[in-house]
């Protein structure tokens, strides 16, 4: 079983293991953040199966059954999963404040601010190309 980050697994992480093709350590710190102990339990299993050396070569590998059951774990929390980190990493503004942002430009200037636009939804973002940085 791989060392679970819990509560510190962050998008940084699960963007990680998908460039090393990670997918079911992935499954796993999902159903360990939101999942229920059965799913947990079942997670686990066949993390174990598909670490399993088999065959002549001796390489790991996961059965169709378990592919398919991983996917159905990993698929149910994602979206919870993303949308907690998406909401970690926007900045709340109230109405009329504003956040300097590097913004390059084709001059290599960086240009624009972020601020809370009066006139669109509260708390919703538009960019302000009045100001030079």
């Amino acid at each position: 079983m791989p060392e679970l980050k819990g509560n510190n697994f962050s998008m940084k992480d699960y963007l990680k293991n998908e460039d090393k093709n990670y997918h079911t350590e992935n499954a796993v710190e999902l159903v360990n953040l939101y999942g229920t102990a059965k799913e947990k339990k079942e997670i686990k299993a066949i993390h174990d199966r598909h670490m399993t050396p088999k065959g002549m070569f001796n390489r790991t590998g996961i059965g169709a059954g378990d592919y398919a059951d991983r996917n159905k774990l990993h698929n149910k929390y994602y979206k919870r999963f993303s949308d907690e980190q998406s909401k970690k990493s926007k900045p709340e503004l109230s109405k009329g404040s504003y956040m300097k942002v590097n913004r390059p430009n084709l001059n290599g200037r960086t240009t624009g601010t972020l601020s809370a636009d009066k006139k669109k939804q509260k708390g919703s973002l538009s960019v302000d190309k009045r100001m030079w940085l």
